[in-house]
């Protein structure tokens, strides 16, 4: 059996999470910080997990990935179970990957169909003496940088709130919230959001980063900008960045280097249609 465990519960399964990475998405979830579902092999001594994640809009496989029981179980559970709710979350497909490289083959056998498709997701750690003597981009003409608060959001000023205030939203369950627990910086040209930078989930001192330019505004430095300010504030409240993109994300893995970031990992993401 696969159980659904009570969201007061969820720190209870945080040892079970392996140690190879650091797995900031699991662990803010877990946290409660986050939002999520979790599924168990057991209540009383669970030894693998399933985790949404709202955020993500996804799932990780946590724990160990030799337990012959639940890997016989999943799919059905899934089908019968969780089939619906995704459906009820907006999305058409399953997606997820493992807490650890160990899940890969694990994964790759219990969902061995042809529309399984595979790819590899990036994470980069901050080199701080690379940061230190990076280039910045300064600012252009009718161009500023700002903190996202809610007085930003409301302001009768900006011509397009919706763009950061969606996207927090995606995240997090509310403004408040998202206030309350995380920040974010963006860049504003003739009273237009360009672009953002923003913290998609918080796990103790790391805060992942979020960023987004308008379509007609790229190749322009702005993200560049709006990441620059969020992970100095980081900084100097002694809290470290955490970068994860698309490996074929290949302007994301560009700014990233260029900031000073290194490629610590990489994982596989895996999609099935449902």
């Amino acid at each position: 059996m696969i159980y659904e465990l009570k969201k007061e519960r969820f720190g209870s399964i945080k040892d079970i999470v392996h140690k190879q990475w650091d797995n900031i998405e699991i662990m803010a979830v877990l946290s409660g910080i986050n939002t999520g579902w979790v599924f168990v092999d057991s209540l009383e001594t669970p030894a693998t997990a399933l985790l949404w994640s709202k955020g993500i809009e996804g799932f990780y496989f946590i724990g160990n990935p030799d337990n012959h029981t639940f890997n016989a179980e999943i799919i059905e559970f899934i089908i019968n179970h969780l089939r619906f709710r995704i459906i009820q979350s907006g999305l058409n497909h399953f997606e997820f990957s493992g807490d650890c490289i160990m899940w890969d083959s694990v994964l790759e056998k219990i969902f061995n169909f042809k529309e399984l498709i595979k790819s590899r997701q990036c994470v980069y750690q901050l080199d701080f003496d690379k940061w230190k003597y990076h280039k910045t981009n300064g600012l252009c003409k009718d161009t500023d940088i700002r903190k996202i608060d809610l007085n930003l959001i409301q302001s009768a000023e900006i011509l397009n709130p919706e763009f950061v205030e969606s996207e927090i939203l995606r995240w997090w369950d509310s403004l408040d919230y998202f206030f309350e627990q995380a920040f974010g910086f963006c860049v504003i040209e003739n009273k237009e959001i360009v672009s953002y930078c923003i913290t998609n989930f918080v796990y103790q001192n790391t805060y992942t980063i979020g960023i987004e330019t308008l379509e007609h505004h790229r190749r322009r430095g702005f993200s560049q900008m709006a990441t620059e300010s969020f992970v100095s504030k980081l900084l100097e409240d002694g809290c470290e960045p955490y970068w994860d993109c698309m490996f074929t994300n290949t302007a994301s893995r560009s700014l990233a280097e260029k900031l000073g970031f290194y490629l610590d990992h990489t994982y596989s993401l895996y999609r099935l249609p449902l």
